[in-house]
């Protein structure tokens, strides 16, 4: 990626991103600068062919004509992906605030020209992103809403897990990544729980199900009393093995700090000393995702879950 001189800036939590996910992955990042003429971006990485993928091409050409909004207090970051969907061949609008982005909305679609997608920033002044999200929800029921900053960061979080299972060798050989599944809606209507995934490991003969659980702090300890019970009746009441054909699982934790892991251990221990296994991001980014890393509801002793 080359970035001439006076051209947008790359933002650095973008670049600090890219790193995380190409250190994950194996892999080497860098920048060849020079002032005056620019700079430029590249990494490296370690991939295989996998002989059983089944890949499906998404043309660019979908996205030409369709009309995006984009909602952003911040000019920079608005002039960023406003470059990126114009060069999609997308039709761009552009709105400083939740209040501006509802009016534009609302004016879209009296022309009979309304927008199918927004792309709005999570954390403004004056209305923010949820709240905008409410109003957005009134005002266009049809089409689709992204929201930035702490919805990227959860699902930033949620693809380091993955990429780790993907692409991390697990230290038994043979271990492989069998299937993953990300929820759009609660498991079932008798079980109204949203994990943020599930991933089947395949060790020799053996199956190991795992469902994933990303704490950023943003969810109160309440709610982690209603999924400890959620996910426990999930486990006795036979609907598990119904869905997902598995006999049992187990639900990994991993928190943003050692505090919040030991709020939440604490939690889920007033319940039950099974399925739950709890680690931090730092911990993973220091030790491996694979090694001993992972405590229990109880105890002290750090564990490999394989």
């Amino acid at each position: 990626m080359d970035r001439q001189p006076g051209t947008t800036a790359v933002p650095g939590w973008a670049l600090a991103i890219s790193k995380r996910l190409v250190n994950l992955m194996g892999g080497t990042i860098g920048v060849a600068s020079r002032p005056g003429e620019g700079s430029t971006f590249w990494f490296v990485l370690p991939l295989q062919l996998d002989s059983q993928s089944v890949t499906t091409c998404v043309s660019v050409d979908e996205l030409r004509g369709v009309r995006v909004l984009i909602v952003d207090d911040d000019e920079v970051n608005r002039r960023l992906l406003q470059e990126q969907v114009v060069g999609w061949g997308m039709r761009d609008g552009s709105c400083a605030s939740g209040e501006e982005a509802l009016r534009a909305l609302q004016a879209a679609r009296l022309e009979g020209d309304p927008y199918p997608i927004a792309i709005v920033d999570y954390q403004m002044p004056g209305m923010d992103g949820a709240t905008a999200q409410n109003g957005f929800c009134r005002t266009r029921p049809a089409g689709r809403l992204v929201i930035g900053d702490a919805f990227v960061e959860h699902q930033t979080s949620i693809n380091e897990i993955y990429l780790a299972v993907k692409y991390r060798p697990a230290p038994q050989a043979g271990t492989r990544l069998r299937r993953w599944i990300t929820f759009r809606q609660s498991i079932s209507e008798a079980i109204k729980l949203t994990p943020d995934g599930y991933f089947e490991l395949a060790l020799g003969d053996s199956i190991r199900a795992m469902f994933l659980e990303v704490d950023l702090g943003t969810e109160a300890l309440k709610v982690w009393q209603q999924k400890t019970a959620l996910y426990l009746q999930l486990a006795v009441s036979g609907e598990f093995t119904q869905r997902f054909g598995q006999p049992q699982f187990r639900v990994l934790v991993v928190a943003s700090s050692e505090k919040r892991l030991a709020n939440i251990r604490a939690t889920v221990a007033k319940s039950t000393d099974k399925i739950f296994w709890f680690t931090t991001f730092d911990i993973i980014h220091r030790d491996g995702f694979w090694s001993p890393v992972w405590l229990r509801p109880t105890g002290g002793q750090r564990l490999s879950f394989l």
